[in-house]
């Protein structure tokens, strides 16, 4: 644990490898940990394999990246749709201007959503193959826990929640497809579930 974020806490972990000799396993840069999410994709089309939508939030990216991999593979027909959080965009803006992008914070209450930027491997499989992302407002990430809590009965954090959100906000364009929501992360506290339930 060290800084504000994830980015200080990368960072951190630079310097360490830098002046103890430590490796770092980066999550979101590591294959084998790419790999390993991805089985959550193997899953959704072992159950559903005619899906036609999968949204998915994005924070640094690899859950996003690793299960756009398993759908390249078993069904290249299968939209992905990304989710962030307004206050935390890397990968939506990265899209718009066609490059990586750092941005200079990520203060939002979807902790997981709060990422500087996309780690670098998740960027280079999905910049060509995920073409929307749907950004949320504070107001809405508090509303998906919201849904979350009173219409599945799970209780999830704001990034576990966006994709409820998102397919909400998004409905119109989802009429008639089955749709997949990725619920990933109950590490919600109390604060922000009080403020959900307001």
């Amino acid at each position: 644990m060290h800084g504000h974020d994830f980015y200080d806490a990368q960072f951190y972990c630079d310097e360490l490898v830098a002046a103890a000799g430590y490796y770092y396993v980066e999550q979101g840069n590591e294959p084998e940990m790419l790999n390993g999410i991805g089985t959550m994709g193997l899953e959704i089309f072992e159950d559903l394999p005619d899906v036609d939508v999968i949204i998915c939030p994005i924070g640094g990216g690899g859950g996003c990246a690793s299960l756009l991999r398993v759908a390249q593979a078993l069904n290249p027909q299968v939209q992905i749709i990304g989710v962030q959080a307004e206050k935390a965009p890397a990968f939506s803006r990265s899209l718009q201007q066609g490059e990586w992008v750092v941005l200079d914070d990520a203060d939002t209450i979807a902790d997981g959503l709060a990422a500087r930027s996309v780690f670098q491997l998740p960027y280079v499989i999905m910049k060509d193959h995920v073409k929307d992302v749907v950004l949320l407002t504070e107001d809405e990430v508090l509303e998906g826990i919201r849904l979350a809590l009173t219409t599945t009965h799970n209780l999830a954090e704001g990034a576990g929640a966006a994709s409820l959100m998102a397919g909400v906000k998004i409905r119109e364009s989802l009429k008639g497809k089955k749709v997949v929501l990725i619920m990933s992360g109950g590490n919600l506290d109390r604060t922000h579930l009080e403020q959900a339930l307001r």
